[in-house]
């Protein structure tokens, strides 16, 4: 395997000069800092300066959605120590998640399949800019491949070796990452079905094994289980709430996952009719049962665990009834990958995978461009906006305020980052924070500074 890997460093390297570059190029000017990562960001700086530490983590889609445990906040932790919690951290973030993600999935397919359909689906990988876009967010969702390689990793391995260490680790890597977003509940299924389906003829060889693994999953609840010890049962209550609202919902909308998927996979095929999505799933189903029949041991289960997958995917959503975003759907995109990719190099045909990753490049152009473009109105340019105003509130009473579009959040972090209160009294001259900016504004990008006279 050592020496198979070798043959294929250069490419690996190459691929991962592409990668690196359509994801870290001019990161620090392209990422956002808006409601969810002034949220966690506000969190970290409470539990370092007043020692409040936190139980609760994102919401699940709303204001009615109930909670998951906040392991991305503590694991943001130290990189905001680095940078005195200034959200800057969230840069090196990127690096390293992407990096860890590219090492982990260079490893993982190589051992599950070969070198081949790892530096396949790592060149498929790094030129869909959809996927460029979810992996320089900076929120929770960002984890999420890198869980899906991980759980790979772990199924592989207890397949090859069956040990008590990796159902351990199976369960608390499940249940963490289940933690970041909620879409994880899905490889939760996968990985269940992908174990079911091995060991159905020898279940009491590892009844214990999966009872340690069921007990380490649920663990990783414990700082939910005190917040409801605390608050009644509130999570609870929420979390049932939810889901039984979802169940006597009159105006559910099964197929409102039509036009996200379609969007999805756009970088796919170039195409944004809704009954694309239609298409795809039923040339994929048809791929998988082809890749089933031929296939054997390990990748014949891990393929049949996929096609369920699939399937659970469609009823998931289709009983969820709202449309998704399409970073719902992220889990999928290593199922869909790998899937090309052994079709394509099963094949044979060199000619075939050349002009496959041709076209993928030729539809995606302009948006790769536009990927690695500055984000007018992310962190970088609203951090400027704010350090501009200091120098007009120094020894000075002001008042802020703000007039832009609904989801231009952040500001308020920084404001209490670089210690800028604001009077809230309308008799105090007022700094204006606005989008679009106006002829007399300083302009920062898209961000509009306006300073009364009085403070010139």
């Amino acid at each position: 395997m050592k020496k198979k890997f070798q043959k294929y460093i250069l490419p690996f390297c190459i691929v991962f000069l592409l990668f690196a570059f359509l994801r870290f190029y001019n990161l620090e000017r392209r990422i956002e800092f808006s409601w969810d990562q002034e949220q966690f960001s506000t969190q970290i700086r409470e539990i370092v300066r007043d020692n409040k530490f936190t139980l609760l983590g994102p919401r699940v889609t709303d204001d009615k959605g109930f909670f998951l445990a906040p392991y991305f906040t503590y694991l943001l932790l130290p990189f905001y120590l680095t940078t005195n919690l200034h959200p800057s951290a969230l840069v090196p973030f990127l690096y390293v998640v992407n990096t860890i993600f590219f090492v982990m999935a260079s490893f993982t397919i190589s051992q599950i399949s070969n070198v081949r359909f790892a530096l396949f689906f790592l060149i498929l990988w790094a030129i869909n800019p959809l996927l460029v876009h979810y992996d320089t967010k900076p929120w929770w969702p960002v984890l999420i491949p890198l869980g899906v390689i991980i759980i790979w990793f772990l199924i592989y391995k207890i397949y090859e070796k069956n040990e008590l260490k990796y159902w351990l680790l199976l369960g608390i890597t499940l249940g963490i990452f289940m933690n970041m977003h909620f879409q994880f509940i899905f490889i939760c299924a996968f990985a269940f079905i992908f174990l079911i389906i091995h060991y159905s003829k020898k279940i009491k060889q590892v009844y214990l094994k999966m009872i340690f693994l069921i007990t380490s999953f649920a663990l990783i609840f414990i700082p939910l289980l005190l917040f409801d010890l605390r608050h009644d049962y509130l999570n609870t209550r929420l979390f049932i709430n939810y889901f039984t609202s979802r169940a006597l919902d009159d105006s559910i909308i099964v197929f409102s996952w039509k036009p996200v998927l379609t969007n999805l996979i756009l970088p796919l095929t170039g195409i944004k009719n809704p009954n694309i999505s239609i298409i795809f799933l039923i040339l994929m189903g048809g791929g998988l049962l082809y890749l089933i029949k031929i296939r054997k041991n390990f990748q014949r289960t891990f393929y049949i665990s996929t096609l369920i997958l699939l399937i659970l995917t469609v009823l998931g959503f289709s009983f969820y009834g709202s449309r998704p975003s399409e970073y719902y759907f992220v889990y999928l995109y290593p199922f869909i990958y790998i899937f090309i990719a052994d079709i394509l190099i099963s094949s044979k045909n060199t000619f075939v995978s050349i002009f496959a990753i041709i076209f993928l490049i030729i539809i995606n152009a302009s948006d790769l461009k536009k990927s690695i473009q500055d984000h007018p109105g992310g962190l970088y340019y609203k951090d400027i906006a704010v350090r501009r105003i200091l120098q007009y509130t120094k020894d000075k009473k002001v008042n802020i305020a703000f007039d832009m579009p609904p989801g231009n959040d952040g500001y308020y972090y920084f404001m209490k980052y670089y210690r800028i209160e604001s009077s809230q009294n309308p008799s105090d001259p007022t700094i204006l924070l606005r989008i679009p900016p106006k002829n007399d504004d300083i302009r920062i990008k898209s961000i509009g500074l306006h300073i009364p006279k009085e403070l010139k």
